[in-house]
């Protein structure tokens, strides 16, 4: 099996893939090898950019949140949140008066976003960048027993979300959550996810499902959320673009770039 991040990785600096990467992807499958991905991406935007490849296995989205077969357009594996940690989120985002997006993933890899009525102008910019249309509800008592949400995400100014960070710091200290936050103009967000929810378990996982042994992947990645499936996988490159703690856990550090299709340059050498 071989498994590449998409984003600094596969794609090229415009966030595409290459005619050339594409042709060799396909080659790959075509010769039987199991070529997947594993991406922080939405499983719409995942599919999106692997439009013409030949699909022969699941593939991990979300950082690991939810797999999905692309063939049968089936939801795989979920690491999902608890409805109590999402009734603790929620409540602390009631104290800093943020309300937060909530995303799920339905069994037919439906995205639904779920966030209230009246948003803030910083959620509006959000969803319009990454181009969701949300559900806007009255209340989020539906999902406060609900098993089924992904990421909570809250936007807004950065000393707020600061604020809000500290104050959920302690049920990311109980291995409940993990935290990311990122900056972007016009403000942050602080997103949380299963602690499961990593690409390392969802390439195992992933391998469970396609019957075959993790020790023996090869997997491809650029950054620090790809250190977890080079310390799982048989054998691990890091491309060329690769931030310094990727390229200092990976077997072997490639000498192209993303835009100079590193991982299509891998493969052909094994076809």
């Amino acid at each position: 099996m071989i498994c590449t991040d998409l984003d600094g990785t596969y794609l090229n600096r415009q966030g595409k893939v290459s005619a050339y990467s594409r042709k060799i992807w396909n080659e790959a499958v075509a010769s039987g090898f199991l070529v997947t991905v594993a991406s922080a991406r939405s499983p719409a935007f995942v599919s999106y950019v692997l439009k013409g490849h030949q699909k022969t296995c699941p593939i991990v989205s979300l950082g690991g949140a939810v797999s999905f077969d692309p063939m049968r357009k089936q939801v795989v594996g979920r690491n999902h949140l608890s409805a109590n940690v999402v009734r603790e989120l929620l409540a602390i985002g009631r104290k800093h008066d943020l309300a937060p997006m909530l995303l799920e993933v339905r069994d037919d890899v439906t995205e639904v976003c779920q966030t209230l009525e009246n948003p803030s102008f910083e959620t509006i910019k959000f969803l319009d960048a990454k181009q969701r249309k949300p559900i806007f509800v009255a209340n989020y008592q539906a999902y406060e027993v609900a098993n089924r949400i992904l990421v909570v995400t809250f936007v807004g100014q950065d000393e707020l979300l600061l604020e809000l960070s500290e104050d959920s710091k302690w049920l990311t200290d109980a291995g409940a959550v993990s935290c990311r936050r990122e900056c972007y103009s016009g403000g942050s967000i602080v997103e949380f996810k299963s602690k499961k929810a990593t690409k390392e378990i969802g390439v195992a996982e992933l391998a469970n499902v396609s019957n075959f042994d993790i020790g023996s992947a090869t997997v491809f990645g650029d950054a620090m959320d790809d250190v977890g499936m080079f310390l799982s996988a048989g054998y691990s490159i890091a491309v060329a673009n690769a931030d310094e703690t990727a390229k200092n856990m990976a077997d072997v550090v490639s000498v192209y770039t993303n835009d100079q299709n590193a991982v299509a340059r891998h493969l052909l050498t094994v076809l």
